[in-house]
């Protein structure tokens, strides 16, 4: 085998360690900003329920992220976020809206 093959396939070792877990951080980042932001929205706009479904999502995020154990949460954690968003919340609140009139 020659020096070149060697080295085929892209970085290994720590650089690609440390660039992996800069874009980590950076869409997490990512993500914290575009939380935080529909948060105050939500919270302003007089949406609280929907400011703290927000907030619980995007805490979740981090800690799914950040905890080593829940690893395999990875790769569930977005639908389980748009299935909380998309699903359960209508329900609750279409639940709660029939028993206020």
């Amino acid at each position: 085998m020659s020096a070149l093959s060697t080295n085929a396939g892209g970085p290994k070792g720590l650089p690609a360690l440390i660039s992996g877990q800069i874009l980590k951080l950076l869409g997490l980042a990512l993500l914290d900003a575009f939380g935080l932001l529909l948060f105050y929205a939500f919270w302003y706009s007089g949406n609280i329920a929907l400011a703290l479904i927000i907030a619980a999502i995007t805490i979740g995020m981090n800690v799914v992220i950040f905890v080593p154990r829940l690893y395999p949460l990875r790769w569930m954690s977005p639908g389980l976020a748009l299935m909380i968003l998309l699903v359960i919340y209508p329900l609750l609140y279409t639940v709660s809206t029939a028993f206020t009139n």
